[in-house]
């Protein structure tokens, strides 16, 4: 396994490089994200592996002095590249998995076809492919302007159609989701992503969501550190290895989801109608394996 920090620092270089092989860069662009020093071994590290790089004092900005013609790209640097991937995927922000795909699209123009294979084959982990960043950037412009949509899925060969207002994109064991009001159902709508074949804007009317809904649970080990922000959670009370905490959300689905991964480490004491709702849950799954 290759050390983390040792993966973010081959990041941060990858972060300089793709940004002189588009144009001239600033210091001053780099500084919100690492330091002075760390920034100019960075550089170092470039014009060691080959690369021509030029400073004007004046303005602090860099520059690539020698046209990149072809990268020789070995196993470890191409797992290096891979590793940086799962770090992504696990910190499940698209818009990073995006970027870096888009990325690695770039640096397999410079390589041997071996390189590129590998390279282009790393971009295809995950279900958020090359092909697929359009669709996901039109899909988040709706979400943020509330944009209801009629969307045409996929799902093991059998296509459906929903009226979906679309609520957040989420990415999660390398999956992308896209969460929604569906009007003809009480709880949210969950869609994979890469099985939407065909979207397009409607005129609907959807009601209304509540901001934000709450339950109070009772968790052992602060197991909750683990799955919700800190910003949706307060802690009411501390006793040994119990933390009873009141946790917010604005999705039940998700919540239960979460809840349900926890197994006995977990329990909701209020409110009452979302227990209920969670005991009918747990009764309709084991009802499935009668």
């Amino acid at each position: 396994m290759i050390d983390k920090n040792f993966v973010t620092s081959g990041l941060n270089v990858l972060n300089i490089l793709q940004k002189l092989l588009i144009s001239n860069c600033k210091r001053e662009v780099f500084e919100k994200t690492m330091s002075k020093d760390s920034f100019l071994i960075y550089i170092s590290t470039l014009r060691h592996i080959g690369f021509e790089i030029g400073k004007e004092s004046e303005t602090f900005t860099y520059y690539l002095k020698n046209n990149i013609d072809m990268l020789f790209l070995n196993k470890n640097d191409i797992k290096i590249l891979s590793e940086i991937k799962k770090l992504f995927l696990q910190a499940n922000n698209y818009k990073d998995v995006i970027n870096y795909n888009n990325f690695l699209f770039k640096l397999s123009k410079y390589t041997d076809d071996f390189a590129k294979n590998k390279i282009m084959n790393i971009v295809e982990q995950s279900s958020i492919k090359l092909s697929e960043h359009e669709k996901i950037l039109f899909l988040e412009d709706c979400v943020n302007n509330k944009t209801p949509l009629l969307i045409l899925h996929n799902s093991n060969s059998i296509k459906k159609t929903f009226k979906i207002l679309p609520i957040s994109l989420k990415l999660e064991n390398a999956k992308l989701y896209l969460w929604g009001k569906d009007n003809d159902i009480e709880e949210p709508r969950c869609l994979t992503v890469d099985k939407i074949s065909e979207v397009k804007i409607i005129d609907e009317k959807f009601e209304c969501y509540k901001d934000k809904s709450f339950g109070i649970c009772e968790f052992k080990n602060q197991i909750y550190l683990k799955l919700f922000d800190e910003s949706n959670f307060e802690i009411l009370n501390k006793h040994n290895n119990k933390d009873i905490v009141k946790v917010y959300f604005s999705n039940q689905f998700e919540f239960f989801q979460k809840i349900l991964t926890l197994g006995t480490d977990c329990k909701i004491i209020e409110n009452e109608e979302l227990k209920e709702k969670f005991k009918q849950l747990i009764l309709n799954i084991g009802k499935k394996y009668e």
